[in-house]
């Protein structure tokens, strides 16, 4: 329901109830009881917030932001999917951004390496410009340290390209400039599975 909806349901149950004088303790399941508290808990349950389906994404570089926060501003050259860069120091712990498992381990990045793992939620994952690529099939809870930064980039960072589509259907906006202003990832994640 939309705001006008609500409060036409609002009056509707509030005019049920002036109308009756059943009164509470000699009638209250009468028919205008009945109606008024039939619209009231219709309006309650739509004011009730639903439980969101966006995954609780973690940070790629232990102790920065969450996914959500970013906006992808370019794509992944070599697979096309949209991407952001974490900058960071080398050797700073590249973690799991929500419990995943590696599904290829080799692939490679211009300046260090780079693999791909599958999150629990169903969206792919490459990261890049990394120091060591676990085998085929590691698991990683949630932070779990998976590797770190390269050295072997001019702008050390954690790049990450995200496959979106088995997740909401379609790949995240991004801009291929490096340039940012794409909704984040959260409101795009938001717009796809919780409207």
């Amino acid at each position: 329901m939309n705001d006008k909806q609500q409060l036409a349901t609002l009056n509707r149950a509030i005019a049920d109830l002036k109308r009756t004088k059943e009164g509470y303790t000699t009638h209250p399941n009468g028919p205008a009881w009945t109606a008024a508290f039939k619209s009231l808990n219709a309006l309650k349950a739509d004011l009730v917030p639903k439980p969101s389906r966006v995954p609780n994404l973690g940070p790629i570089v232990k102790g920065e932001k969450s996914l959500l926060l970013h906006d992808c501003t370019h794509i992944t050259s070599n697979v096309g999917w949209p991407a952001f860069d974490e900058m960071a120091d080398p050797g700073s712990i590249v973690v799991a951004p929500e419990p995943c498992i590696v599904y290829d381990n080799t692939s490679g990045a211009t300046g260090g390496d780079a693999f791909y793992f599958r999150g629990a939620s169903g969206m792919l994952y490459w990261i890049g410009h990394i120091t060591t690529v676990p085998a085929r099939n590691t698991k990683f809870a949630k932070g779990a340290k998976m590797t770190t930064v390269s050295r072997d980039h001019p702008r050390p960072h954690a790049h990450l390209g995200i496959n979106a589509i088995p997740l909401i259907g379609h790949h995240f906006i991004s801009h291929d400039d490096y340039s940012h202003g794409a909704p984040k990832i959260g409101v795009q994640l938001t717009r796809a599975l919780d409207s």
